[in-house]
């Protein structure tokens, strides 16, 4: 979902990231999800866990990536700020 088209923004790569970790997800999964590049994955998972956005749990054999609290807040903002966008450019193209 680009906002504005083209390329998808820092902000919307991190909202796919969180979307795909609601349900405790391996790396792998997450970046299947998310359809992304594994290197923009390898740059961003740390500094989402950083941020505490999500969390990781090493206790299996692999690393099992899930969104926190945090996380679910800045979605929760992430899809009204979409919302209102969409509603703007609706409003320019078909309200005179």
């Amino acid at each position: 979902m680009e906002i504005l088209g083209g390329r998808r923004s820092r902000i919307e790569l991190v909202a796919s990231i969180l979307k795909a970790a609601i349900q405790a997800e391996r790396k792998t999964r997450i970046i299947h999800k998310s359809n992304l590049d594994t290197r923009i994955a390898r740059s961003l998972l740390p500094a989402l866990e950083e941020l505490g956005l999500i969390e990781r749990n090493e206790a299996t054999r692999h690393q099992v990536y899930r969104v926190t609290a945090k996380g679910l807040e800045f979605l929760k903002h992430y899809e009204n700020i979409v919302r209102l966008l969409r509603l703007d450019a609706y409003r320019r193209k078909h309200v005179p």
